[in-house]
């Protein structure tokens, strides 16, 4: 479809077919979700988000559309994906893809929907004929997915954090509990809300009385049973249905998405799953390389945080992660500086430290691909190099004791922060901070940097415990994150092919960092980059 990036082309290929196939089969069907909202007030189509396209049907339409997707994928060109053939596949709704060239090797076929864009056919339920029934049908589905996302909430927070917090902690951990113990399943309450449906509203829920169904924000939303009327429209190149009353329905269920988004969506998301596997590719290349020169200099590292974690649970990136991580003593990223120009490729890497650039705004290093762009938007006048990256972070040596360890982390936090502050100034929204920010800047990046350097380095003495400072809201103290013997002693793991340096301990390091349950994938809304970024890779 011209005009459009690939993944709005994808969407709009899935709802043209969804569309074909109900129109032969008699279905109704309407826009929901951000798209009935786009598509009543008008909203500028070139801001949104592809993969958020949704579409809702009463049940007893969505299972017959569901089956036919199923049997003619093959002849459609599309994937069907639900809680009955993906696991860690927490919704009522069935996802679809259109079939493509796999991305990622043979053995992890079960994240390759995750570099695709989809839509999501919603089942919509009746609820009953009374409010006090509707409530009760809501109050069910939202315990079980409440239980079903709940986390262990991480370890190690700050004892003065607040009542608000440590009420929220709590609750999550009384959640997680009672997953643990009840072990909800959306089988079994996709079964509940089908028979309610079957018993008590008549053929479709035609009926007087509500219907329910929850879109993928994690939203539920009500319907009267006799809103489900709908009429044609065009929505971007393709004809389809909305709700007849589609204002009130969005109004009532969809107040938050009334005011459109200030800028476009990521190119992450605008450009499809493949571009962020070239984006995670030419991160592994600058991986590998550095994982070379470290061997051959005898140098310290490990991976970290979500590459770490990527190693653990998916053998290689998070599928919807687009950054990579590593940490080295502080001892040897000052050996990585002084060997990396003389190692590396200048046609195709640029090293980037504080004494490089008139404007980094980071405390530690970047490795960098010449001839891309992976950037935030609004800093075109900055000057700098824009292009993909790996994090190469120092972990310092760590402090006598927990009092001047405290002292030396806020002082540290803080000129990490006026290092960063003229460039977050300019993408700041809020008052208040923004002007924070600009007071903050006046000190200047350069002058801030070496601040930072100057008391993050004081502690001479090569201790046990190491202090981490880029990264976390957290102070981690003595712990197994920041152990020295995670890099005396590291252990090998195997990420996209390649073996890369970890803790030995790196249950520990993945529990501090992500709570006990880091091998539970996250809530499907959570399941995609999060980086709003410009993105261009033309020059590799």
């Amino acid at each position: 479809m011209g005009g459009y990036t690939k993944a709005q082309s994808d969407a709009l290929f899935l709802l043209q077919t969804v569309d074909r196939m109900c129109v032969q089969e008699n279905i109704r069907y309407s826009l929901s979700g951000i798209a009935l909202v786009w598509q009543e007030y008008g909203f500028d189509f070139d801001m949104l988000n592809p993969n958020t396209l949704s579409v809702c049907l009463l049940y007893e339409d969505y299972v017959r559309l569901t089956e036919m997707l199923e049997k003619r994928k093959e002849v459609l060109g599309i994937l069907v994906a639900n809680y009955e053939n993906r696991e860690n596949f927490d919704t009522l709704s069935t996802w679809i893809f259109r079939e493509e060239e796999c991305l990622l090797p043979e053995g992890r076929g079960g994240d390759e929907i995750y570099y695709r864009t989809p839509l999501f056919l919603q089942p919509v339920y009746y609820a009953g004929r009374t409010e006090r029934d509707y409530k009760k049908a809501e109050k069910e589905m939202a315990a079980v997915f409440r239980l079903l996302n709940a986390r262990a909430p991480l370890p190690h927070k700050r004892w003065f954090s607040g009542l608000k917090k440590k009420y929220g902690r709590m609750r999550a951990r009384i959640c997680r509990m009672q997953r643990i113990k009840k072990n909800p399943s959306i089988r079994e309450l996709n079964r509940k809300l089908a028979e309610g449906g079957e018993r008590g509203g008549g053929e479709n829920g035609k009926e007087e009385g509500y219907l329910i169904f929850r879109n993928e924000e994690g939203r539920i939303s009500k319907l009267s049973a006799d809103e489900f009327h709908v009429r044609r429209v065009r929505f971007m190149s393709v004809d389809t249905y909305v709700f007849a009353d589609s204002r009130k329905i969005a109004e009532r269920n969809y107040p938050h998405l009334l005011k459109p988004p200030d800028g476009r969506a990521s190119d992450l998301l605008l450009q499809g799953g493949r571009n962020l596997r070239k984006v995670q590719l030419i991160q592994l290349e600058m991986m590998v390389e550095i994982d070379r020169i470290c061997r051959k200099y005898g140098l310290k590292y490990n991976i970290a945080f979500g590459t770490l974690l990527g190693a653990v649970r998916h053998k290689g990136f998070i599928p919807w992660d687009d950054d990579a991580d590593i940490n080295m003593p502080y001892e040897d990223y000052e050996k990585l500086k002084q060997v990396i120009e003389q190692e590396i490729d200048h046609e195709k890497y640029y090293f980037r430290v504080q004494e490089k650039e008139a404007d980094c705004n980071i405390t530690y290093a970047h490795l960098k691909r010449n001839g891309t762009v992976y950037t935030k938007p609004g800093r075109d006048g900055f000057r700098y190099h824009p292009g993909v990256y790996i994090d190469i972070v120092p972990i310092f040596n760590g402090a006598p004791n927990l009092l001047l360890h405290s002292i030396q982390t806020r002082i540290c936090w803080f000129f990490r922060t006026a290092c960063w502050a003229h460039m977050g100034a300019e993408s700041e929204r809020k008052f208040w901070k923004k002007r924070y920010y600009r007071l903050l800047a006046k000190i200047g990046n350069k002058r801030a940097y070496r601040l930072f350097i100057k008391y993050a380095s004081m502690c001479r003495h090569k201790r046990g415990k190491m202090l981490f400072l880029n990264g976390l809201d957290r102070s981690p103290y003595n712990i197994a994150f920041v152990k020295r013997e995670c890099f005396e002693q590291p252990v090998e793991l195997e990420f996209e092919g390649h073996l890369f340096y970890a803790p030995a301990d790196y249950g520990h390091v993945m529990e501090y960092c992500y709570g006990k349950d880091y091998m539970m994938y996250p809530p499907l809304i959570s399941r995609k980059p999060k980086n709003n970024a410009l993105v261009r890779l033309d020059g590799v």
